[in-house]
């Protein structure tokens, strides 16, 4: 017997001309364009005030509270180690306020889940899975001689933008803490 159309019990298969296609946000930082994978994007809110914490990091501004949570808000500049045409200071969350661009993205991973500091938001976009270029190695930058948690770029309207791996980042993060709690 013959059925019309697609089998339920059976999985279907992609067209020749589809293509996969994955979510980014991608956010503006410095001179420098970034994208965190859409689904590990908790939250987009203006900068809040953090909690200081004594003992953390420079790169860490302390502790907020949203949506119920507890979340370390990172300066992530600071923890990539490059300028921004924000503050030619060292930024910190008071300076931040005066950029009317600058966000707190809340992005989650398996580990755990932290607040970056971003100039800017520039938004969602679609890419095509053969449209991302992978690298061979890190590429390198002023942290530590590379860029933790890059998995590739692509090129976007608002120029090339660097993916960042959520739970590489997170890990490093936690890492750098523990490191420097026991110094």
């Amino acid at each position: 017997m013959k059925i019309e159309g697609r089998q339920p019990d059976l999985p279907e298969t992609k067209e020749q001309n589809e293509v996969d296609m994955h979510q980014f946000l991608v956010v503006k930082l410095a001179s420098g364009l970034y994208a965190f994978a859409a689904q590990n994007v908790v939250h987009v809110a203006l900068p809040l005030t953090p909690m200081p914490v004594p003992t953390a990091p420079t790169f860490i501004l302390g502790i907020i509270h949203i949506q119920g949570r507890f979340i370390a808000a990172v300066d992530f500049q600071q923890w990539l180690q490059v300028s921004s045409p924000v503050s030619q200071d060292t930024p910190d969350i008071n300076s931040i306020h005066n950029n009317n661009n600058a966000r707190l993205v809340v992005i989650e991973g398996t580990q755990s889940a932290i607040a970056i500091l971003v100039d800017s938001v520039v938004g969602l976009q679609s890419i095509a899975a053969n449209a991302i270029h992978t690298t061979v190695g890190d590429v390198a930058d002023n942290h530590n001689g590379t860029l933790i948690g890059r998995v590739g770029i692509f090129d976007s309207s608002n120029g090339p933008t660097t993916i960042l791996n959520t739970n590489e980042i997170i890990a490093s993060l936690i890492n750098q803490q523990q490191t420097s709690n026991n110094s």
